[in-house]
């Protein structure tokens, strides 16, 4: 055999060599990962339960508010409204100069500069970035201070025929608003169309609940399937890594 046919077959043994182990470098594909579907659709079926739920809701407010603006637009309601608006003013008409006489006394003014004192205090404290130690006495001082210019200010007013009068009248007219109030809610339990958005309601919240909990499930099944897919890969690296080891040791033999 020639020297020239003895080297030209060397070459093609090296060429295909170099193939071999080429070959062999590429690393073997992961598998798909998992499909994260039911996730997705789980979601889309919380979020639509959610939307229900908004739906529901809102049919129910326009429901009781259509109730409400006609109970309102009864004689009965306007007289108690407008007695309301009445009494409220007849106070603030009585209780005003009892205030102005109680601001010029001595005693007053000593309260309302504690107060004053006491706010500062606090907000000095806050913009100090004070430790919450020191603020929330100085807070319960100046809470303190500001109930006692209250107290000060109704005593007055109850010492003060006029003003106990017409805070009196006041009292009674929001009593009858609070007991129509009361009456309109009993009226419409029996209303069909908030029945039916109460029980929609009802259905909608359960919905949620379900959904939410498929949701969770679908998650932590999808969080499984994923950590079993990166094993896999993890495997084909590490048997990847092991084959190449085995190929550079078996090369390095030839080469010896």
């Amino acid at each position: 055999m020639s020297s020239t046919r003895f080297l030209s077959f060397t070459a093609v043994g090296a060429v295909l060599m170099t193939a071999s182990l080429a070959i062999a470098q590429v690393r073997p594909p992961y598998p798909p990962p998992p499909s994260r579907d039911q996730v997705n659709q789980a979601q889309q079926k919380a979020n639509q339960a959610r939307a229900a739920v908004t739906k529901a809701q809102n049919a129910y407010t326009a429901a009781v508010t259509k109730l409400r603006a006609a109970f309102e637009a009864g004689a009965e309601w306007k007289a108690a409204a407008e007695a309301l608006k009445k009494a409220q003013a007849d106070f603030e008409a009585a209780r005003q100069p009892v205030l102005e006489k109680l601001r010029a006394t001595d005693a007053w003014k000593k309260a309302e500069a504690a107060n004053k004192a006491a706010e500062a205090e606090v907000e000095k404290l806050k913009a100090d970035n004070a430790p919450m130690e020191q603020i929330l006495p100085a807070a319960t001082k100046a809470m303190e201070c500001g109930s006692a210019i209250t107290k000060m200010e109704g005593d007055a007013c109850n010492n003060d025929p006029a003003c106990a009068d017409a805070k009196k009248r006041l009292v009674e007219a929001n009593a009858k608003l609070a007991e129509l109030r009361k009456k309109f809610e009993e009226s419409i339990r029996g209303d069909p169309t908030v029945e039916q958005a109460r029980n929609d309601i009802s259905k909608a919240e359960a919905d949620v609940k379900e959904a939410e909990k498929a949701l969770r499930d679908a998650q932590a099944q999808y969080a499984q399937q994923y950590a079993q897919w990166q094993q896999q890969c993890r495997q084909i690296d590490q048997q990847y890594a092991e084959q190449r080891r085995r190929e550079r040791e078996q090369d390095w033999r030839r080469r010896r």
